[in-house]
């Protein structure tokens, strides 16, 4: 039998653990950028982000990202081109397990909301387009704190907002660094293997792995 506390409340990362930046393929194109290339930025937003992080300072993630689509090819692409690829954010699609997940989740009865870096108004747009909405009870940013997950201040606001103790509460992402913060911050943690089969061992393990989030769902509860 699992000594781990019942999970009450679950904190939901958004990008690529909810919602495939595949999506974001064909603005990359449109501004004559190799979809190729999405990996290496995406790393970077994340890279800039933590390092304002470590420095004490912050910026938006909508900052950073124009920021890093620029730093791509600096002699060609303009603040218009990273425009085409932050408007495209507001199309990307769920992968096609989530709902299923989101529907363990509400029939298990547990309070959820997601915690992401980004924007709160694209993803509450995301939800609604893609008819997720009655699943989640709040949509939550590092924006509020102004301090970009890992950093504590993150899952403590999130851990504040959706109203129970951190070891009643899970943090569900595909990114092994935002499992280790969670885990850091005292949350239970459930990782899914989407874009990571084999974390570093420099984090700290999830309490659960899956390979889709209905699995990770039935391992936390």
């Amino acid at each position: 039998m699992s000594s781990r506390p019942p999970v009450q409340g679950v904190l939901l990362d958004v990008n690529e653990t909810l919602f495939a930046l595949s999506g974001l393929r064909p603005a990359f194109e449109a501004t004559g950028t190799n979809p190729a290339a999405m990996p290496l930025w995406f790393a970077r937003v994340l890279r800039d982000g933590f390092a304002l992080a470590s420095a004490g300072d912050y910026a938006t993630f909508a900052e950073i990202a124009r920021g890093a689509f620029v730093g791509l090819d600096p002699d060609r692409l303009t603040v218009a081109d990273a425009d085409v690829v932050m408007h495209a954010f507001s199309a990307l699609d769920p992968h096609p397990d989530v709902a299923a997940g989101l529907a363990d989740l509400r029939d298990a009865g547990l309070r959820v909301m997601t915690l992401t870096v980004g924007d709160v108004g694209l993803v509450r747009s995301l939800f609604a387009q893609a008819g997720l909405a009655d699943y989640v009870v709040d949509y939550l940013s590092a924006d509020a704190v102004r301090h970009w997950k890992p950093a504590a201040q993150a899952y403590a606001y999130g851990v504040e907002r959706i109203g129970f103790p951190a070891r009643n509460v899970a943090l569900i992402a595909c990114h092994s660094w935002d499992i280790h913060g969670a885990a850091r911050a005292g949350l239970q943690t459930g990782f899914i293997t989407r874009i990571e089969q084999h974390p570093s061992p420099v984090f700290r393990a999830a309490d659960v792995s899956g390979s889709t989030l209905p699995e990770v769902v039935a391992g936390l509860l």
